[in-house]
């Protein structure tokens, strides 16, 4: 579907091209998350930052996690991108803050305070998810804060995941194929970019 000036679809958003040059989009209706996965030099920061550009070309605020703290900063200044957070816990703070938000918007819903198509919506970008959770699990086990070896943002990020949808929170995740990208994989909702 390619972009029309003034037009602004949020449920649809462009990221590249396929091999016969027809434009290639993620219709959120149908997948209202995505999953990029590919070898390293594959292109998934390409695909990610195609995708944040055309989401805040359609309106949607972006929030970003970087843990390799390069990748995306040079979008720390692009206009619909509201936080690039690249410390440990920054990131732990911006995921929380965003699944509060989540939880805000069912409220709202809930209370009849506002409709699901009413909702501005979300895209919240991790870059390198499984570093993202290993971080926060180290953290977490480093400051002793409380019972297992899994910090809760951990879990909140999967709620979001499972639920962020009728919210118009929508995750981009990034990754390698590991055990952890495949557990993301089971989770409704998720459908996978997968770079070659």
């Amino acid at each position: 579907m390619p972009i029309t000036p003034g037009v602004k679809d949020t449920w649809r958003i462009p990221f590249g091209l396929n091999e016969t040059g027809a434009e290639v989009d993620w219709d959120l209706r149908q997948a209202p998350h995505a999953l990029v996965v590919g070898g390293t030099g594959s292109g998934k920061t390409v695909t990610l930052r195609s995708i944040i550009v055309d989401a805040t070309a359609r309106g949607f605020t972006v929030f970003c996690v970087d843990p390799k703290r390069i990748e995306l900063t040079g979008l720390r200044d692009w206009p619909g991108v509201r936080a690039v957070a690249s410390g440990t816990e920054d990131m732990i703070a911006l995921v929380t803050m965003l699944a509060d938000e989540m939880d805000d918007r069912y409220s709202a819903i809930e209370a009849g305070e506002t409709t699901e198509g009413a909702l501005p919506p979300i895209l919240v970008v991790i870059d390198e998810a499984t570093e993202f959770i290993q971080r926060a699990n180290a953290h977490w086990k480093a400051n002793k804060r409380g019972a297992g070896s899994e910090h809760p943002v951990v879990e909140r990020w999967r709620s979001m995941a499972r639920l962020g949808r009728s919210g118009r929170v929508h995750l981009v995740v990034d990754g390698d194929g590991t055990g952890l990208l495949e557990e993301l994989r089971q989770l409704p909702g998720v459908h996978g970019i997968e770079i070659i």
